[in-house]
């Protein structure tokens, strides 16, 4: 038997949908049954959809599989599995392909340095609360710092590390193009505001209303943008230590496969879960199964 998990173009950012094609593959590997990906729907595509990016996986043919074939299983019904599992899983999946290695190898990067990832865009609309950027800056200032990439979707949150490090002999660098001020890959009305906090609002109302969300990008402007992304993932997994809070997919994505998940700090010391804990799916938030 087969089973297939169908990408979607409806408004789910990039890690959500990884996460729920790691928690199905995962379940398929349980189960003894092959696994495919179907990309021809996928909101992220620019020509050949996964292998625009990744060398991995195999893609789903309708000529090529005869046998019974399940495709995405609600969540609800599935198995729950660890972080580890998760961690193993990606593994097999999250490899880069060699346009996208060569693009990195095109980098010169310190030899030891920390990173800090902070989301910003639509996540400060409903779903996350803002945090200062200085109380991601002190954690690794603690640290002893001495180069730090600064990986997220708005160029005003570099500049303001660049000043709060400005008196610390500290490099920053940086994939985030100069000219964005946050990722909305759906957003629904921007001007209303946000009603998490009176900073969330400030912020929303700040920022400049993008000129496209994702869902409008051209093909070439999609591929651009998610090669930034795993670019900077795969830069950021990569660090001597990691700051960041766990209100984002990509955020929980990089504790998981950072290569020290122990070098993984919380702004807030929020609990990190034990990679044996049985989770719900982490596109939902970090949740014990009881």
């Amino acid at each position: 038997m087969s089973i297939i998990y169908e990408f979607t173009n409806a408004g789910y950012g990039f890690f959500s949908q990884y996460w729920g094609m790691l928690s199905l593959y995962i379940f398929s590997k349980r189960k003894g049954m092959q696994f495919y990906l179907d990309d021809t729907k996928w909101l992220f595509r620019h020509t050949k959809g996964w292998r625009d990016y990744f060398s991995s996986m195999n893609i789903y043919s309708e000529s090529e599989i005869s046998q019974p074939v399940y495709r995405n299983i609600p969540h609800h019904l599935m198995e729950e599995f660890t972080l580890e599992e998760y961690c193993m899983a990606d593994k097999d999946i999250f490899q880069l392909n060699i346009n996208i290695k060569n693009k990195i190898q095109q980098y010169t990067f310190p030899e030891n340095y920390d990173a800090i990832l902070i989301r910003r865009g639509d996540k400060m609309i409903l779903e996350a609360t803002l945090i200062p950027v200085r109380e991601y800056v002190e954690k690794l200032l603690e640290k002893g710092s001495k180069n730090i990439f600064v990986q997220t979707d708005d160029y005003s949150v570099v500049q303001e590390i660049k000043n709060l490090v400005k008196d610390y002999n500290i490099e920053i660098f940086t994939l985030c193009p100069n000219d964005r001020h946050g990722c909305f890959v759906y957003y629904s009305n921007i001007e209303d505001g946000s009603k998490v906090s009176n900073e969330n609002m400030e912020y929303v109302r700040s920022v400049p209303k993008p000129k496209k969300q994702v869902n409008e990008y051209t093909s070439e402007e999609m591929k651009e943008h998610v090669e930034e992304l795993l670019m900077a993932v795969e830069i950021s997994r990569r660090s001597r230590y990691l700051v960041t809070d766990f209100q984002s997919n990509i955020s929980r994505y990089l504790y998981v496969t950072h290569n020290n998940p122990e070098n993984v700090i919380t702004v807030r010391n929020e609990e990190k879960p034990n990679f044996n804990t049985i989770m719900k799916c982490p596109m939902y938030g970090f949740i014990k199964i009881s």
